[in-house]
């Protein structure tokens, strides 16, 4: 008995000097994680810094760099300016529009301004201004967001309604269908539905598209009854394939109802086998 607990307590004093050890790595290693997640800048994947300017069509303007998760257009006016600020009002098909800022109203009285009779609040962004029309930066009644880094210009000018109210000259897109199988089908349409997913519904029809709504936009399940799964000629499995989308030859990090078009953007969907 006496030598078994002298043979425990020699193999205890070898055995505790490797858990110390171990402790200290640990704590060590444990260190250096908690300093490295320290040091992380605080980045919301979903927030944006955006400029936004006010011209009351007087004289005077205003400047704001607003960062925020709250994107959409109005959104981004509330947070500026604060929502009691801001008169929103719908049409009678249910189209957002802006009646007045900061007691600006349209067709209202404004000091300094003889025609403001004749003027209503205009916006654009990134210098393309939003057409007269009931699918302006929207897709199926939804607000498109403003993207990282963009402009937004609220004008009071002269015009014959607000944005959102009547139709107007749309901009000019290219879109592109790759089927993954050397087909290519290639478009170019002038539209005033501003979405990239309003403007790819107008080339091949809404009843051709395959989608799922999800809170941040819609995924593109299949295009002309092409989806995962599906026989393509040219491919034999298509079951890990999934259509991408570009924007200018560069992935689209975006879903297609929050893209905000612009004049003379090239949009390409591709049937491609994910790498993921």
């Amino acid at each position: 008995m006496i030598e078994e607990n002298e043979g425990a307590s020699k193999s205890g004093l070898g055995v505790k000097p490797l858990i110390v050890v171990a402790i200290v790595i640990i704590a060590a290693v444990g260190g250096i994680l908690v300093m490295n997640k320290l040091m992380e800048p605080d980045i919301n994947p979903n927030e944006i810094s955006a400029t936004l300017v006010i011209d009351y069509g007087n004289g005077t303007v205003e400047w704001f760099n607003v960062t925020t998760v709250n994107n959409s257009v109005p959104g981004l006016l509330d947070e500026a300016i604060g929502p009691n600020n801001v008169d929103k009002e719908r049409s009678i098909e249910g189209v957002l529009y802006f009646d007045g800022i900061r007691n600006v109203k349209n067709n209202g009285s404004v000091g300094g301004l003889s025609d403001s009779e004749d003027r209503w609040w205009r916006y654009s962004i990134n210098g393309t201004q939003a057409p007269l029309t009931a699918n302006t930066f929207q897709s199926r009644n939804e607000l498109a967001p403003v993207r990282d880094g963009q402009t937004l210009d609220f004008a009071f000018m002269v015009s014959e309604g607000p944005s959102g109210a009547v139709e107007m000259t749309g901009i000019s897109v290219t879109v592109k269908l790759n089927y993954g199988n050397e087909t290519v089908i290639s478009e170019t349409i002038i539209t005033d539905n501003y979405t990239a997913l309003g403007a790819l519904e107008e080339m091949v029809g809404y009843e051709n598209l395959d989608i799922t709504d999800y809170d941040w936009g819609v995924l593109i399940n299949g295009i002309n009854n092409v989806s995962t799964g599906s026989t393509v000629e040219g491919i034999d499995d298509t079951s890990n394939y999934y259509w991408f989308w570009y924007v200018n030859d560069d992935f689209a990090y975006v879903g297609a109802s929050q893209y905000v078009l612009q004049d003379g953007d090239v949009m390409e969907w591709s049937f491609e086998e994910s790498t993921w």
